[in-house]
């Protein structure tokens, strides 16, 4: 074997090559303003974004918090890095009221794309523009309940 050539075990350029693709991903999220320094100031104002108050997020546990509380963590949590697009399952489960306020609001003010899973169905038409059924292995396009409405409505004008 000479100078210019070198055996190099695989796992030793499988390792550089994701710390290259790692500093570039975050050369790149930097640049583009997604990157957020993980400071106490940046976290607490974040999370208050999601109604959550600075004693809560910087001295709580979680087995400590309400179901509630959680979901407002775990949705904080999830939108930390100003994700293009969020999946909910169920998200108002445990909220209450002035929980649900809240998190309408976050994700009206979301600006990336949001698929919500729900039987919540008050909740999730005050969000979105679509309504799908899934119904024995199918997914189907619905009309929501204020299409409905409206059909009955406009028959019923034109009756009376």
């Amino acid at each position: 074997m000479t100078a210019d050539n070198a055996w190099i075990p695989r796992s030793e350029i499988l390792a550089s090559h994701q710390k290259m693709v790692a500093e570039v991903d975050q050369r790149e999220a930097l640049a583009s303003g997604q990157f957020r320094p993980l400071t106490r100031r940046e976290i607490e104002a974040h999370g208050a974004n999601f109604g959550l108050d600075a004693e809560l997020i910087s001295h709580s546990r979680m087995r400590g918090l309400s179901g509630g509380q959680r979901v407002k963590v775990v949705l904080a949590a999830c939108t930390w890095q100003r994700p293009h697009l969020i999946v909910l399952d169920e998200p108002t489960n445990y909220l209450d009221r002035d929980s649900l306020g809240a998190l309408s609001k976050a994700l009206k003010e979301f600006e990336g794309g949001v698929v919500i899973i729900s039987h919540n169905a008050e909740f999730t038409e005050s969000l979105t523009e679509e309504v799908w059924s899934v119904m024995n292995g199918r997914m189907t396009p619905q009309r929501t309940q204020l299409d409905s409405r409206a059909r009955l409505w406009s028959s019923f004008v034109r009756e009376g």
